[in-house]
């Protein structure tokens, strides 16, 4: 029959009636012409009849899809599935009914052979057929990529721990590691304390010593001067002060109050009362407790800041920034400073004898790509940040005040209460809304 042809994809995935004006034809007669097509599969007998009607009008031209093959369906990833919440709690609740908010869950002691979780397997995925009856393979699913520690065995599908201890667990490992309790302070007594697991120090971090653990450090008193360095998170109960005085952290940061201090996290920071001229760069910033100040220093954040107050009436220059890069752009200078020295020295080769070695012109070239791709990268990250950024002030921010949305700034010449700022797309510039 010369007025209906049939085309089919590549992908065999739907078959189309194609018709020219002709003479009517049976339904019989066209399901004839689809099997000479090649199509046995997915046919729609509805769209069929349907297409037959129309092929009675001898004027008629079109097209209808009249057969559909099965899509694969794709398999299911495989997944590690953990019994313990990772997510920090509130605080405690302690025998006389008062809640301890510095007690937040950070650290989850495991006992050896205790159950943990159960490592779900992938799935192969369902296989599909064309409209040719030809099978369409699924794309089966990957195997989880969690790294096991050697605190934990599987068995049967189930993750057991092989000793007692701390559970360290993030998006790519899972473990349980030893907990050290240290009982005095980290001072010349102690000398600096590395370990791998979890840290407990019963008193004070002192000026010029360090504590180091790869996962979650707890500090019962201050860190005066000292520097704290964890893989996952870290909780001092009182202060964090002096110049000196460091907390870098993996995961979250939560403490007292810190003056003249450096904070710098993966995840939060979240301080219980006041912050005064210090150096904190966090996913989120929060200080909604006790006086909730931030006076003095530079709060950068990739996501938002939450303060009760903020700067004071003529006092020292106080910094908000949000969808803050800080950290990347360092890390990326760091990377991409041995290419750019070999950049430079080819330039100088070049320059001595005329011409440049083609070594280290491929590698000048090399780290200026590189350069380029991450700088974009990071252009495209703060973009995406923007859409979300937010800082927001519950009490009052002070004239002085810089708020910073990627790399515009915007300093405040009267005091502003109960204000919500974020981006605003479409005129480009920082927009400031009354909080309910």
């Amino acid at each position: 029959m010369g007025r209906v042809r049939f085309q089919i994809p590549a992908d065999g995935t739907i078959a189309e009636a194609i018709a020219v004006p002709g003479p009517a034809c049976t339904l019989a007669a066209l399901r004839c012409e689809l099997l000479a097509a090649g199509v046995v599969s997915g046919v729609d007998d509805g769209a069929l009849q349907q297409f037959v009607q129309r092929l009675a009008d001898p004027g008629y031209a079109g097209a209808m899809v009249v057969a559909r093959g099965t899509p694969a369906v794709p398999g299911d990833d495989g997944r590690v599935e953990c019994r313990f919440d990772p997510r920090l709690i509130p605080g405690e609740r302690q025998e006389d009914g008062h809640i301890d908010y510095r007690e937040r869950g950070r650290l989850q002691p495991i006992a050896a052979d205790q159950t943990i979780g159960h490592v779900v397997p992938p799935t192969p995925g369902t296989a599909g057929c064309d409209v040719r009856g030809h099978r369409l393979d699924p794309r089966a699913g990957r195997a989880h990529d969690v790294r096991f520690g050697s605190g934990v065995r599987v068995a049967d599908g189930s993750i057991v721990a092989a000793r007692g201890g701390v559970l360290l667990r993030d998006a790519r490992q899972l473990d349980v590691v030893p907990l050290f309790r240290h009982a005095g302070d980290v001072d010349y007594r102690s000398g600096n304390l590395h370990t791998e697991g979890s840290l407990e120090i019963r008193g004070d971090v002192c000026e010029g010593f360090a504590a180091t653990a790869s996962g979650d450090v707890a500090v019962g008193g201050t860190v005066q001067g000292g520097t704290v360095t964890a893989g996952g998170s870290v909780q001092v109960s009182l202060g964090v002060i002096g110049s000196g005085a460091t907390i870098r952290a993996g995961a979250a940061i939560g403490c007292r109050h810190a003056t003249s201090a450096r904070l710098l996290a993966g995840a939060a920071v979240d301080i219980a009362d006041h912050l005064t001229r210090c150096t904190v760069l966090a996913e989120c910033i929060h200080l909604q407790r006790g006086r909730g100040a931030a006076v003095g220093g530079e709060l950068r954040a990739r996501q938002a800041i939450r303060v009760v107050d903020a700067g004071v009436a003529d006092g020292a220059p106080t910094l908000l920034a949000v969808a803050d890069l800080t950290s990347e752009q360092a890390e990326l200078v760091r990377r991409t400073g041995p290419d750019a020295r070999i950049g430079r020295a080819a330039v100088r080769a070049q320059r001595d004898n005329g011409r440049a070695d083609g070594k280290a012109r491929r590698n000048a070239q090399k780290g200026t790509d590189v350069l380029r791709d991450e700088k974009l990268r990071l252009l495209q990250r703060q973009r995406e940040l923007l859409r979300s950024a937010s800082i927001e002030i519950t009490g009052t921010a002070h004239a002085g005040v810089r708020l910073r949305f990627g790399t515009s700034t915007r300093q405040l010449d009267e005091p502003h209460t109960r204000v919500r700022f974020h981006w605003d797309p479409d005129q480009n510039d920082i927009h400031e809304e009354p909080l309910p």
